[in-house]
């Protein structure tokens, strides 16, 4: 009876732990780019310990806008795979180039002084609603000396002078900073690196009988980079021959590093399919000019 019991404990622990599903995320490398001139085909690379049971492997440090429909997945290793999935992390955001790093401290920094003009002017605004709230004169049983009233008239003179100059130069820097605002938003716009930018994340849910080594290798498509032709023309002198060099410029705004990466250029389009067009016939024949009745119409007139 003992035995029968260890033996349902352990069952059931045993059930327990295969119904637990574990996560296990790892970090994608990119390995290899296909650039085309407008996309570009991304292959990433990660290797995760799957244990027995139930897994979901999280590629992390995706781009946030690939396209769903291209994703290609292959695996290595003795397991199944269930389903695949991707989503964006809001929570963990993509980590920016140098520059777009750099761009977005400037950022943070002009709006704290925004912040900061912007309050010297409302309290300029409320110190000048109280001077001119206030403004009623009133002193002593016997009047104002003339004194008093002159020091009071030059108070109110001097203070609200000094408001009006002080607004005036917090009008021009707030200016001033509005420009440089905007010419670093501009920038960042034009990296496509918004300063709180998702990561994208593939979830793979696989299960295994044993403790196995997997190998993940994904391709995917993007529409934020590509590569245009650049060229060259270079001669000693007049006599001499031209020299004519070809060069290209990459630009890629997916938020993934592509240090060490093999590259890839090409003029194709992705997108076409690789069938070749059904051409429709065409038929030659004589051309024959058409037949005018002079006859007809002499006599008619």
């Amino acid at each position: 009876m003992k035995k029968f019991s260890i033996i349902i404990i352990l069952l059931s622990l045993l059930s327990d732990t295969w119904a637990t599903e574990q996560e296990i995320r790892v970090k994608a490398e990119l390995k290899e780019a296909n650039v085309y001139l407008t996309s570009a085909k991304l292959s990433v690379t990660a290797e995760a310990l799957i244990v027995p049971g139930a897994n979901t492997v999280v590629l992390e440090n995706l781009p946030n806008n690939l396209n769903p429909e291209t994703i290609q997945l292959n695996a290595k290793g003795d397991f199944v795979i269930l389903g695949v999935q991707f989503a964006n992390n809001y929570l963990k955001e993509m980590k920016k180039n140098q520059q777009a790093e750099k761009l977005t401290d400037s950022l943070e920094r002009l709006s704290d002084k925004m912040e900061i003009l912007n309050g010297k002017g409302l309290v300029l605004e409320k110190e000048e609603t109280m001077i001119s709230s206030n403004n009623a004169l009133s002193g002593t049983e016997t009047g104002f000396k003339v004194d008093e009233l002159v020091k009071l008239a030059d108070f109110y003179r001097k203070r609200l002078g000094q408001i009006t100059e002080e607004k005036i130069k917090l009008k021009q820097q707030k200016k001033e900073l509005q420009k440089q605002i905007d010419k670093v938003s501009a920038q960042l716009n034009e990296l496509n690196q918004p300063s709180n930018a998702a990561s994208g994340e593939l979830r793979i849910n696989v299960s295994s009988k044993n403790t196995v080594s997997a190998s993940f290798n994904c391709e995917f498509m993007v529409f934020n980079a590509g590569w245009e032709p650049l060229y060259d023309i270079k001669a000693k002198n007049t006599n001499s021959p031209i020299q004519l060099i070809f060069k290209a410029k990459v630009y890629q705004n997916t938020g993934m590093d592509w240090k060490n990466v093999k590259l890839k250029l090409s003029t194709t389009n992705p997108l076409l399919g690789g069938d070749k067009p059904e051409l429709s016939p065409w038929y030659l024949d004589f051309y024959t000019p058409p037949l005018y009745n002079f006859r007809a119409k002499t006599m008619a007139t």
